[in-house]
């Protein structure tokens, strides 16, 4: 295990009506906020009625910004960092899915600066100062609720690129599980997919470290498990609570500190959702994870699978090799279970086909295993199924 410094300062209220205490915590920052929200999913579940009534009893005004989408675009940022500096406004509070909260993660440092919001997010480096960033998780998935990245757009360039820098932690983060009721079982399982894509890519290391494998394989089976659960009982709120609670876990740094290393299939994954922004990055992750995972047997590296396939699947079989192959063809498979697609439904040309390669392959020479352009390919024509690469 190596070296590092662990600190993660964003309070979190956790369960069942923990909003109520909204207001209070909305007080420390300011009077006057920012709220940022996608369609209609927090009205339809009562936690936008719920915020506006904690800022009324508080006599905290509010100013609005909806219809962040999935791979929210920079020009939204824009919009939400004119309104913050044209009223005023002095915290940002981001309500919804993982995509939500990075959208006003970067709305509250693009307000703080006088460079353009794009610079930002390609320079992490030159954000200086934030509005406080408080943030209502209505999804587990992303874990961006205690996490200091933000994943955001830019379509007219298509790019997408993860903006790290510590000062974009959440300050207070609200994970009530009733919220994620309303989210239908296609993105449950797309969230799902998500939080396991993190884990393995925290897990897959060339740094040991036994505490955080053990914990993030019993994390990993508690996707599993909440996963198999929501399949018959959507509502059960034990497990949409501690699936949540798994999506912080996650991504907050504690399995991820002492075991570095550069991640692959989120690099995949990152300049496909650019190039197909109507993709989502959880449908996108279940389908690279078992191919990216078959490469990594080919290179030999069969020694933290085989451990995977033990502690996680319930794998023994006497040759290690069966039991990988059998750990790999049972995450497809759980995938499948869950309604997600075996193939992404996209047609790429071979100039999209340069294009990708061209834009991955130096992300992803200091990563777990080293890819060639071959392997490149591979992963992008067997991701495609049978449809072939147009001209």
């Amino acid at each position: 295990m190596e070296n590092f410094i662990y600190s993660i300062p964003t309070k979190v209220y956790f369960g069942r009506g923990k909003l109520q205490s909204l207001g209070e915590e909305l007080t420390q920052c300011g009077s006057r906020g920012l709220l940022v929200y996608g369609g209609g999913s927090i009205r339809e579940n009562g936690c936008y009625q719920e915020i506006v009534g904690q800022c009324e009893k508080h006599r905290i005004a509010l100013w609005e910004l909806s219809g962040v989408t999935v791979n929210p675009d920079v020009q939204m940022v824009e919009m939400g960092a004119e309104l913050c500096k044209e009223h005023g406004i002095e915290f940002i509070l981001a309500a919804g899915g993982g995509s939500v909260l990075d959208c006003g993660k970067m709305i509250a440092a693009a307000a703080k600066s006088e460079g353009t919001a794009w610079e930002l997010v390609q320079y992490p480096e030159r954000i200086e100062a934030v509005l406080p960033i408080v943030v209502v998780s209505t999804i587990a998935a992303s874990g961006s609720e205690m996490d200091y990245t933000a994943v955001i757009s830019n379509k007219s360039m298509r790019q997408k690129v993860a903006c790290g820098c510590k000062l974009l932690l959440p300050r207070v983060a609200f994970l009530d599980p009733t919220y994620s009721m309303t989210v239908g079982m296609k993105a449950t399982a797309e969230g799902i997919a998500d939080i396991m894509s993190h884990l393995i890519e925290i897990y897959f290391s060339e740094s040991r470290a036994f505490l955080q494998e053990r914990l993030n394989e019993g994390a990993f089976r508690t996707c599993i498990d909440c996963g198999k659960t929501l399949l018959n009982a959507p509502d059960d709120y034990e497990a949409r609570a501690n699936l949540m609670w798994t999506a912080c876990w996650a991504m907050n740094g504690f399995l991820r500190w002492g075991k570095p290393g550069n991640w692959t299939c989120h690099v995949f994954a990152h300049e496909l959702g650019a190039m197909y922004p109507e993709l989502s990055h959880g449908q996108i992750l279940s389908v690279l994870l078992p191919r990216w995972l078959r490469i990594v047997v080919e290179r030999g590296k069969t020694g933290q699978i085989v451990d995977w396939a033990k502690n996680v699947w319930d794998i023994r079989e006497e040759k290690p090799l069966q039991s990988v192959e059998a750990a790999v063809a049972m995450l497809e498979r759980y995938f499948q279970d869950l309604g997600l697609p075996g193939h992404l439904d996209i047609e790429l040309t071979k100039q999209d086909m340069r294009e990708l390669t061209r834009r991955i392959v130096p992300q992803v020479q200091n990563a777990y295993v080293a890819l060639t352009v071959g392997d490149i390919e591979r992963i992008l024509k067997e991701s495609i199924g049978k449809q072939s690469v147009r001209e």
